[in-house]
């Protein structure tokens, strides 16, 4: 028997209620949550922790048929269940991102890696968090509160008085956040 741990947020839209029911249902399809669920991370200051100290993600959509993945710099907002993303006014990112639509984030803490006598048997260590969420387009409005967030986490500066130039030279979007997991791998006994 399968069971499915999942909250949907009383403020979502309909548009991403649905988004979530379909990432229920796509895991009750599979019958699978993770394939390693003894190394799953089920402590959620874990989760916490690494997703407020990591110093960037992987984010990965789809440009049309094709995946499309970058690391970029974010910022976490855990009151609202949000990351905060930057980046250029043009090109292949920011095309895609614009759309909105469905994203999935990933950030890896890595470690020592053990070596074996046989190729397929060395052993890594890392902690792995993956979140699936929608991604819009922050207003000019916006903009400033996730700046400020990402400002902070990387030099420390709670505000920052930024120009129209320097708004207008950015782009800044929200991924709302649907799910979040995690894996760690111990060391070896």
């Amino acid at each position: 028997m399968i069971k499915v741990y999942a909250f949907i947020r009383q403020d979502f839209s309909p548009r991403k209620r649905k988004y979530a029911i379909i990432n229920i249902l796509i895991i009750k399809r599979r019958g699978v949550f993770m394939r390693l669920a003894q190394f799953e991370i089920h402590d959620g200051q874990e989760i916490l922790d690494m997703l407020n100290k990591s110093k960037y993600c992987h984010i990965a959509m789809l440009d049309g048929n094709v995946p499309y993945i970058v690391a970029m710099f974010y910022a976490y907002e855990p009151a609202e269940k949000r990351i905060y993303i930057h980046g250029a006014t043009e090109g292949r990112k920011f095309d895609i991102l614009s759309r909105g639509g469905q994203v999935c984030l990933q950030i890896v803490e890595y470690g020592q890696v053990y070596p074996a006598d046989k190729p397929c048997d060395y052993f890594g260590l890392y902690t792995s968090i993956v979140c699936d969420g929608l991604i819009r387009q922050l207003s000019e409005e916006e903009k400033k509160h996730a700046l400020d967030l990402i400002t902070l986490k990387y030099s420390g500066i709670e505000s920052f008085p930024y120009s129209d130039e320097a708004l207008a030279s950015v782009s800044c979007w929200c991924i709302e956040l649907l799910s979040v997991s995690g894996k760690k791998l111990p060391e070896p006994q």
